[in-house]
């Protein structure tokens, strides 16, 4: 489980580690009895559920058959069990449930505030299993969200609030062909800022929300600057600073590293994407990667009930 990472699978210890209320509660509303009904309730014929003594690669294989692909998921099971009469997932919880599930058999019309076992709520659960709601949320809701997390260290509860997006201001990600593990992005991270750098990424995250409604292309290029994570991520990307400056001479307001890395994002007008995209390609290209760069739109519908899918059929 532990070599999977955590959007897949979280560990902790029994003793040793804290749980908060939220956890527990999932941990009571699962159990691997009742999740393995769910998770190991068809395993097809020439699979073997690994034994003690079986190797460490024959493990990830079956936990990421059993947990990323529904490999072992009766179609019976998720129709039957998995959407009531209303569509909305009764979601059978167990220690390595991913939120891929929350957000594969949620609902025809997500009612992100309908209650489940133990009292939590579509958003909670899907919070509590990413371990943050950085993703999930704008995935279950859709459009731009900002996520302020309340108490965060006692039974942490989250404000959403709505983000305007302008219509003409278009996203570009670039992915280049190679990976960056999250581990080492966060290990090049200080432990201590200094104070002024602190205060410099605050106001800056208000200024951004403005530049964002308005797309002002000088609020986006001050907005976008940081002192937090890039400039000590930079050299983890082979071809940061001449793909950045690629994509601001065709036209870009502004680069951010995307999460951890090494993914870039742009922001641009829709009218120059088709330049941004090609002048990010080809700066790769000549460092000598590969890349995939797209432009993208923002999904305003949220979460939508879409057909199981299992690709071990």
């Amino acid at each position: 489980h532990d070599q999977l990472g955590w959007s897949v699978s979280k560990l902790k210890h029994a003793e040793k580690d804290e749980y908060f209320e939220w956890e527990v509660a999932l941990l009571e509303a699962g159990g691997n009895e009742r999740g393995n009904a769910k998770w190991e309730a068809a395993i097809p014929i020439g699979w073997a559920k690994p034994q003690p003594t079986s190797s460490p690669e024959a493990r990830r294989v079956w936990v990421s058959a059993k947990y990323q692909w529904f490999a072992f998921v009766s179609d019976s099971h998720l129709d039957s069990h998995l959407l009531d009469e209303e569509g909305l997932g009764r979601l059978i919880i167990s220690g390595g449930a991913t939120v891929d599930n929350v957000h594969l058999h949620l609902t025809r019309k997500v009612d992100i505030n309908k209650k489940l076992d133990r009292g939590l709520n579509v958003m909670q659960l899907a919070i509590a299993l990413e371990g943050h709601p950085d993703n999930v949320v704008p995935a279950l809701v859709g459009g731009c969200q900002l996520a302020t997390t309340i108490n965060p260290t006692s039974n942490p509860s989250h404000l959403i609030t709505p983000i305007s997006w302008h219509p003409s201001l278009t996203p570009i990600i670039a992915i280049p062909d190679f990976e960056l593990s999250t581990q080492a992005a966060r290990q090049v991270l200080p432990l201590q800022y200094p104070r002024e750098d602190v205060i410099f990424n605050t106001s800056h995250l208000g200024l951004l929300i403005r530049a964002l409604e308005t797309k002002n292309p000088e609020w986006l290029r001050i907005a976008l600057a940081d002192r937090i994570h890039q400039p000590y991520r930079q050299a983890l990307i082979p071809g940061y600073e001449q793909v950045h400056g690629a994509a601001i001479a065709a036209g870009a307001y502004g680069v951010v590293i995307s999460g951890a890395g090494p993914s870039l994002l742009a922001l641009v007008d829709q009218s120059q994407a088709a330049g941004v995209i090609l002048a990010m390609e080809q700066a790769w290209l000549e460092v000598g990667l590969t890349s995939t760069v797209q432009a993208m739109t923002l999904d305003q519908g949220g979460a939508t009930l879409i057909e199981p899918v299992h690709p071990m059929a």
